[in-house]
């Protein structure tokens, strides 16, 4: 029973960390442009599960594997080495797929609006000429923005206040205060 959790462990640690790695390195990656309307919910809802995948399952395996061999190393009977270690797997995923969650909504915060920007007084992050467009940096929902900036009139260097005059599509139009 202790080779059975032993090569389990081995072997799903393995490819976790061939899967770690290529994901690190954008190996099989691949993002498609596509042009079609698709409608529905696809958030997962309140699951405690949001997603399946064959890294989860991996995660399980291992921490299965792992977690069933300490079981035996201590003297447990191999029911309880496999209860413990279905337990403890389930356990890992569940915590993983929170953390994967957390990190999400980190990495995914509410739209900001540029428009919030209008007649706030603004930082000059980097020179903006009136052919060159530069950097401004503005508190926006709460997070510091840098914003790519432009000006009609004259040039601004790097830390002067200015005001946001107005939003345009390459970013805001800003004056002197």
């Amino acid at each position: 029973m202790y080779d059975i959790f032993f090569y389990i462990a081995i072997a799903c640690t393995i490819v976790m960390l061939i899967m770690l790695t290529a994901s690190v390195l954008g190996i099989g990656d691949h993002e498609m442009d596509t042009d079609h309307d698709v409608h529905g919910d696809v958030d997962g809802g309140d699951s405690m599960f949001p997603s399946f995948s064959i890294k989860n399952l991996f995660s399980f395996l291992a921490m299965f594997g792992w977690v069933g061999m300490a079981c035996l190393s201590y003297s447990l009977t191999p029911f309880w080495s496999i209860t413990i270690a279905t337990l403890s797997g389930v356990i890992f995923v569940i915590l993983l797929n929170l953390l994967f969650v957390a990190i999400y909504k980190l990495a995914h915060t509410s739209p900001m609006s540029l428009d919030e920007a209008v007649d706030k007084e603004v930082t000059v992050y980097s020179r903006i000429t009136k052919d060159v467009p530069g950097q401004v940096t503005v508190t926006l929902n709460g997070s510091l923005q840098t914003i790519m900036a432009r000006s009609n009139k004259k040039t601004f260097q790097t830390g002067e206040t200015v005001k946001v005059v107005s939003v345009n599509d390459t970013g805001l139009l800003v004056d002197s205060i």
